[in-house]
């Protein structure tokens, strides 16, 4: 199956895997694909930073509500780790995106080691 241009992508080197061309901070800012991936990254960040804010304000305002949720994620928690099977898929999950942050870190793409 040959690849036009169009397909392949302007800028495709014919000895570059695809996995390669899936990281977005390699990808030229006018390809489809990068400026959604930065605009979720920095959307995520803006609700990862107001976290702990809007969790005060739900625990002055409903505070059986959170107190309920949270016993619920512990014991949640508690089944995952008491679980050898899903501690074992925990672990394997844990490593890979571990491992991915540091390729990213050790490739020198701080944009891939951000969003993982």
């Amino acid at each position: 199956m040959n690849a036009t241009p169009d397909e392949a992508g302007p800028h495709h080197q014919p000895n570059e895997s695809a996995s390669e061309r899936s990281n977005d901070a390699q990808r030229p800012p006018h390809e489809p694909g990068a400026t959604a991936a930065r605009e979720f990254a920095r959307r995520a960040e803006a609700f990862a930073r107001g976290l702990p804010g809007r969790l005060d304000e739900q625990l002055k305002a409903k505070p059986y509500t959170v107190l309920a949720l949270a016993c619920i994620a512990s014991a949640a928690v508690g089944v995952v780790l008491s679980s050898r099977v899903l501690r074992s898929v925990l672990t394997t999950t844990l490593t890979a995106a571990a491992l991915e942050v540091a390729r990213g870190v050790v490739r020198g793409n701080p944009a891939r080691a951000r969003a993982t």
